[in-house]
């Protein structure tokens, strides 16, 4: 058989348009290619080149029990569904035993890749729980508060607070704090420890720079009343714990991947009404900013030598 007749059909059949492209997909040196259009191809050579064309080929037989076992398929049905196909295409392909084309296999790519997106959204951001109201209660050993209490007065546990404890100590991502009109007081966030754990570490913090309120300090001692006319008591500063502002709170299970955005980006809009005192900063501009820093440190470094 004459070398240029192949190469001709090989060209056409595979869409290619140069010898480079063409050895690249039959697994072949382009010096070959050019030698097979000078002269004749052995039967030998044809079987080399169908075979390895045919290695090339992603069949059902092999694709789908690595598709199952990578991504805990079983169903037919959920594996349609992740090509983006009808549930008889993916029969129709495994009946006939056929290869997927490139316009398949970019089909596939694309729809996993969309697919995969959505359940990333759905995921990002769940609400725990949102303006609960907040009821301290003192911890014995320690002396500090909890946010809110899971016993009823008469010693049991109330199952809805028990559930609501039990879902933040599973969680990780943003709380927030309220006063009594239900404006926010505190952004927090937690990527390692519980939601549950680190509301209630800031929920007793002392926060003097910013947490201060004029207010009257009255006797808590066993003494007689005067009325104010006659024991003038004046308004002086005083640093407030966040137990004692805070009235309700709300709670977002947040993918650990833009826990410190999020953060940042309710801090940031809100810099001038909530009390977090850390102006925080996003994580691509921190990134730069860091690189920016290592460099500047480098060139100094490098001046000095």
């Amino acid at each position: 058989m004459k070398g240029k007749d192949l190469v001709r059909a090989l060209y056409r059949k595979l869409e290619v348009h140069s010898q480079e492209e063409l050895a690249s997909r039959i697994g072949k040196y382009q010096p070959e290619i050019n030698s097979w259009n000078q002269g004749s191809i052995t039967p030998r050579q044809i079987a080399t080149v169908i075979g390895n064309l045919e290695s090339q080929v992603i069949r059902a037989s092999n694709l789908l029990p690595q598709i199952r076992k990578k991504f805990n398929i079983e169903k037919n049905a959920d594996i349609a569904e992740l090509f983006g196909w009808a549930p008889p295409g993916l029969s129709n392909w495994k009946t006939k035993k056929q290869g997927l084309s490139c316009l398949q296999l970019a089909n596939i790519l694309y729809h996993t890749r969309k697919k995969a997106e959505r359940a990333a959204f759905s995921r990002a951001i769940k609400p725990i729980v949102e303006f609960y109201p907040i009821t301290p209660i003192t911890l014995r050993q320690s002396g500090t508060y909890d946010v809110f209490q899971v016993k009823n007065e008469n010693g049991t546990t109330n199952q809805y607070p028990q559930r609501l404890r039990e879902a933040l100590e599973r969680a990780t991502g943003i709380y927030i704090f309220y006063d009594s009109r239900g404006h926010a007081l505190y952004v927090g966030q937690t990527t390692r420890q519980s939601i549950w754990k680190e509301m209630n570490n800031t929920f007793n913090k002392s926060r003097d720079k910013v947490q201060k309120i004029k207010i009257v300090n009255h006797p808590t001692s066993d003494v007689p009343f005067l009325p104010a006319y006659e024991k003038r008591r004046q308004p002086k500063l005083k640093s407030m714990k966040l137990y004692e502002l805070a009235r309700y709170f709300s709670a977002y299970e947040v993918d650990g991947g833009i826990i410190d955005d999020l953060e940042a980006l309710l801090v940031r809009g809100f810099c001038n009404d909530v009390l977090n005192t850390k102006m925080e900063g996003f994580a691509t501009t921190t990134t730069a900013s860091k690189k920016r820093g290592r460099k500047k440190r480098r060139r100094t470094k490098n001046r000095g030598r």
